[in-house]
């Protein structure tokens, strides 16, 4: 059985198979539409603002991440982080690699995403033509997609910030030294954790809604400890779910798995035997230059986030200054006559009741 899971590998990853193009039919992807990767964004495609308002001069808005996609292939959903002209988001060959072999990472994302514990909050600052943006990690809860939803800060987290410029009405782009990207995966499996160096944030953002692209390089280094031993914690517990495994597993990918990258025969997948599987390594090949020696030392990546409105809850409502900003509460939450009205859905652009840092 395994033999018949190597060659069906072989064929997946490239080799010489008898019959057909290799190239899938559209028509035949039963990939949910929301998982199925959309390539990179055309500049003269028009975008849809989606009720987008128009940041304003002296602007801040809140929101909370409600979406977070991993792109699907090496041009998608990526920036040009180099200035070369072209993408950059060397990440999307990998997912693309393991949706292959039937263990998709953009589903427990998405699932983590739901149930809180991905919980990303993000403040908005537009003033004098400049644009700060506070990224913080939540408290896990789950997510209120309806603009409505109070969040609060984690305890002990300290925001990253992402400073930058407008363009246009609506749009930004804002950088940050470094940035932690967490994917979560299972409960019980180490996540995914990604350093970006020279993050980027590219989008739009209004009162209700923000959309973007995030990118950067991650250091070649980071990614035995952020990425392969998660990968292998992964394994372990898909593994140890099929009860056929590893003699006759359920799963087509797994068997698979097991077949193509288990050199040693012990029936598991180490860190070092995903680190030495060739196809997985040609992936992960270096594809940016930080330092400017002239060799490629990180791996690019870009993720597409949405967010929705939402309300911090009081301890999340300083900025990265440290002090509480009076110009973000609304006039009509200082007409509210209780916390519970202030902190409403009709209310919800304040999110702290009056005389609490208003």
């Amino acid at each position: 059985r395994r033999g018949v899971a190597l060659l069906a590998g072989l064929c997946m990853l490239g080799a010489a198979c008898s019959g057909g193009d290799g190239e899938p039919d559209e028509d035949d992807d039963d990939t949910p539409f929301w998982l199925r990767d959309a390539g990179p964004r055309d500049a003269a495609e028009p975008e849809d603002d989606a009720g987008m308002s128009v940041i304003g001069e002296d602007a801040e808005y809140r929101h909370v991440v409600s979406y977070l996609r991993l792109p699907r292939s090496r041009d998608a959903l990526g920036l040009d982080l180099d200035g070369d002209g072209e993408l950059d988001s060397a990440l999307g060959d990998v997912v693309a690699l393991f949706d292959d072999l039937g263990v998709s990472l953009s589903r427990p994302l998405m699932r983590a995403v739901d149930d809180g514990r991905l919980r990303l909050l993000l403040q908005t600052r537009r003033e004098r033509g400049a644009v700060d943006l506070d990224v913080y990690e939540g408290e896990p809860e789950p997510l209120d997609p309806s603009g409505g939803g109070i969040y609060a800060v984690a305890p002990g987290t300290t925001p990253t910030t992402f400073t930058g410029a407008p363009s246009g009405e609506t749009g930004f782009t804002v950088n940050a030294e470094t940035f932690v990207l967490r994917v979560p995966l299972f409960e019980g499996v180490t996540p995914i954790e990604l350093p970006l160096r020279g993050a980027r944030l590219e989008g739009d953002a209004g009162e209700w809604f923000l959309e973007a692209r995030l990118g950067g390089a991650v250091p070649a280094s980071a990614l035995r400890g952020g990425l392969f031993v998660p990968l292998a914690d992964l394994f372990e517990l898909l593994l140890a779910r099929d009860q056929g495994c590893p003699a006759d597993c359920e799963s087509a990918g797994l068997g698979l798995a097991l077949a193509m990258m288990d050199a040693n025969g012990d029936d598991a997948l180490s860190v070092d035997e995903l680190e030495g599987f060739a196809p997985l390594a040609e992936r992960l090949a270096p594809d940016l230059d930080t330092d400017g020696d002239g060799t490629a030392d990180a791996l690019s990546i870009g993720v597409e986030l949405e967010a929705v409105m939402a309300a911090f809850a009081p301890n999340a409502r300083a900025t990265s200054g440290g002090a509480p900003k009076a110009a973000v509460c609304f006039d009509e939450c200082e007409a509210a006559e209780s916390c519970d009205e202030c902190n409403s859905l009709e209310f919800f652009g304040c999110g702290w009741c009056p005389g609490m840092g208003c």
